[in-house]
């Protein structure tokens, strides 16, 4: 018998393989031609805390995570629609590595909408954000009874150009853990996120 755990982990794989191969089949050169959709590419890492309910140990995770930021307004005035302001697609494949209440791993792939607000500039942004994505959470939880799930972010930040192309940036993001009602019980594993990144500006 297929052992659950990996089958869902190999699922949470196949995903953010997919999203990395939409990334680099020719996004970046078609992006370059047409006049820049790809916006950033940036690497982040930082601290995320959860309250566990059946534990007496909080779930604390490193996450890392890649993100590819681009404009949508590329895709929306094809169609006659353009957002005003600067909004940004990122699409954030993403690595957890559990530190506790004991070692283990969460992987997917977030899907965010950006809202900045350039200042000085364009030296320094102030942002809102939300998203979400599948993930494979790879702790037994009695908040969640599968290993499939979907994360869900709220969040907000800055970030300050050190070079025309290159930026340091700092958020906090709220954090929800559910699976969307797939099984039960189904609570939900609700934290905060801090990150710090580095971001490459196209």
């Amino acid at each position: 018998m297929e052992d659950p755990m990996k089958k869902n982990g190999m699922l949470c794989g196949m995903i953010v393989a997919v999203c990395l191969f939409a990334v680099f089949d020719g996004t970046t050169t078609s992006a370059a031609e047409e006049g820049g959709i790809l916006k950033e590419i940036a690497v982040l890492s930082g601290y995320s805390h959860s309250n566990l309910e059946g534990c007496s140990d909080d779930y604390e995770v490193i996450p890392f995570i890649v993100r590819y930021s681009y404009d949508p307004n590329d895709l929306l005035t094809r169609f006659g629609v353009t957002l005003p302001g600067m909004w940004r697609f990122n699409l954030e494949p993403f690595f957890g590595q559990v530190i506790d209440p004991a070692p283990n791993v969460e992987a997917g792939c977030a899907f965010l909408l950006r809202f900045n607000v350039p200042l000085a500039q364009d030296r320094f942004r102030l942002f809102v954000e939300g998203g979400a994505g599948p993930m494979y959470l790879g702790r037994n939880t009695e908040e969640q009874s599968t290993h499939f799930n979907f994360i869900n972010y709220a969040g907000a930040g800055c970030s300050v150009k050190i070079k025309d192309d290159l930026a340091v940036e700092g958020s906090f993001r709220l954090r929800h853990v559910s699976n969307a009602g797939i099984d039960h019980p189904n609570s939900g594993i609700d934290g905060g996120t801090v990150l710090l990144g580095l971001n490459w500006l196209f």
